[in-house]
């Protein structure tokens, strides 16, 4: 591993800023000795002396010139309000969007009340950072007191995205993001709590309710892989290898096999046989965006209960192989996540169910005696 230079530091920011304290003679010499700074930003080079001979405090007084640096540096922006703001944002980042994109109607709707309660025509344009910070601060106060911990993460995490935009489209005369939870204090800790799974027989309704269903893959997948609805509805019919009982799932690390049950492979192939698709064809033949309002219909129009949900399907599988004593990696490798991530969401082991574990914690001589490997058991005789 390479040694980290103690002269070379970051400054973060939007972007970054490294900077490089030096001197030219040793202390005690001459004022060579104080350290310098030198920076580049904006294709422009900072350099200057600290007055400072302890590394330490150069250092700090380095990093006070880049701050000032960045926090006087030019921008571009035209008076911007507000609302001008969100509304910008938001063509921006989902251009050409449909209306039943959950993400964009997330945004949308958070980003559009911070937008009225703080005042639309609010211009954000002149605002410093301080100002930003309050702005983003107060409104997150005042949600505090009426909403859940996890809402309000959900609230900053929208005006996080719309900050970012707007610092790097230059808009606002700052760089540093005022919605970084770092900045702002008495933000609530969001718990995510884990929703329960369903039983065994509403999940048995639950298939035989969607089965023949356009959505029914969803369903198949969801319980057999843990697929995400929105992902299943991506996949194509050349995709599933009926064969070798493998399905070729596509994410951000490429493409990658993932092992289908005999019980899967019989359900996509009773549905592949009635549909007779062509291998191009979608498997949920719906857009991703709409899987959710089809799924809804089927539900409605069948009287399952509003606790059936194809999320509740990804829980159940990992439920399913987590307490069936399945390696966490393995549950996580198959369901596209970290471990802490579906140990965090999805999985809800009790005390209760570690039963086998704990008993391996028995550290009495006897126990011990029989554990030990041969070589310690032979070396334990000859000392006695």
């Amino acid at each position: 591993m390479a040694r980290r230079d103690p002269n070379k530091f970051e400054v973060k920011g939007n972007p970054s800023v490294w900077v490089r304290i030096y001197r030219h003679g040793r202390e005690g010499e001459s004022k060579d000795a104080l350290w310098h700074y030198v920076f580049w930003r904006d294709g422009k080079r900072y350099r200057g002396s600290t007055g400072k001979l302890d590394h330490s405090e150069a250092q700090a007084e380095a990093r006070r010139e880049v701050e000032k640096v960045i926090n006087t540096a030019p921008h571009t922006a035209s008076p911007l309000t507000l609302s001008q703001a969100v509304a910008l944002y938001l063509a921006a980042k989902w251009p050409n969007v449909e209306p039943s994109n959950r993400s964009h109607v997330d945004a949308k709707n958070r980003l559009e009340a911070f937008a009225e309660d703080r005042g639309n025509d609010t211009s954000i344009s002149v605002l410093d950072m301080n100002g930003a910070r309050d702005l983003v601060s107060a409104y997150l106060d005042k949600r505090k007191a009426s909403v859940s911990a996890v809402t309000v993460h959900n609230d900053r995490r929208a005006i996080s995205g719309l900050f970012t935009w707007l610092i790097e489209k230059r808009r606002v005369p700052f760089t540093d993001n005022p919605a970084r939870r770092k900045l702002l204090s008495g933000l609530p800790i969001a718990k995510p709590a884990i929703r329960p799974t369903l039983p065994d027989s509403a999940l048995q309704d639950f298939i035989e309710a969607t089965r023949g269903s356009d959505v029914y893959p969803a369903v198949v997948l969801g319980l057999a892989i843990g697929m995400r609805p929105r992902a299943a509805a991506r996949l194509k019919w050349q995709d599933v290898d009926f064969d070798n009982a493998v399905l070729q799932v596509k994410d951000k690390t490429g493409s990658r096999p993932r092992p289908l049950s005999k019980w899967a492979v019989a359900e996509l192939q009773a549905l592949h046989t009635k549909r007779n698709p062509k291998p191009e064809d979608g498997l949920l033949a719906m857009h991703p965006d709409t899987v959710f309002h089809e799924f809804k219909k089927v539900r409605d129009g069948k009287g399952l209960p509003a606790t059936a949900t194809l999320q509740a399907l990804r829980r159940k599988f990992v439920q399913t192989l987590w307490q069936n004593g399945v390696e966490p990696q393995k549950v996580a490798r198959i369901a596209g996540n970290s471990v802490g991530v579906i140990a965090k969401y999805y999985a809800e082991l009790d005390a209760e169910h570690c039963r086998k574990e704990v008993e391996l914690l028995d550290f009495s001589p006897t126990t011990a005696s029989q554990t030990a490997s041969p070589k310690a058991k032979k070396k334990r005789q000859k000392a006695s």
